[in-house]
């Protein structure tokens, strides 16, 4: 195990950044969707961490090929145990927090969480791979 470095072996990854931009770009629409201001409450944590384990569940899938094996070459492997299952969760619950306490940071999380998105998925489709290859993480 690596503290950071590639997806199948770190606990953080290139894409760590991802999941805490997320956690600030949907604290606000999580903590509407439940009628609250943006307060921690064990309500908006609860809604948090759901969405935030309900993609790592649907991330897996496609990592295991189930959306086609062009998705799963992209992702390049399944994301190391403990990044799937505590790091990315904690990062999106912890932007969450960060989020709601500095409201001034949400409007540019999501710009740079949308621009960060397109950028990786549309205009440089192979990034997992060339990142994961080609960055020295120690």
């Amino acid at each position: 195990m690596e503290l950071i470095g590639h997806k199948t072996l770190a606990l953080f990854d290139l894409w760590s950044i991802c999941h805490f931009l997320t956690g600030i770009a949907i604290g606000k629409i999580a903590a509407k969707a439940i009628h609250y201001r943006w307060t921690v409450s064990s309500n908006a944590l609860t809604l948090v961490l759901a969405v935030s384990y309900g993609w790592e569940v649907v991330e897996y899938a496609l990592e295991a090929g189930y959306a086609g094996q062009q998705i799963a070459y992209w992702f390049q492997g399944q994301e190391y145990w403990l990044n799937r299952l505590l790091t990315d969760p904690l990062l999106v619950l912890s932007g969450y927090l960060i989020g709601g306490k500095i409201q001034l940071i949400v409007w540019p999380a999501r710009i740079l969480l949308i621009i960060w998105l397109w950028a990786f998925i549309f205009i440089f489709p192979h990034s997992m791979i060339y990142s994961q290859q080609t960055i020295p993480y120690h």
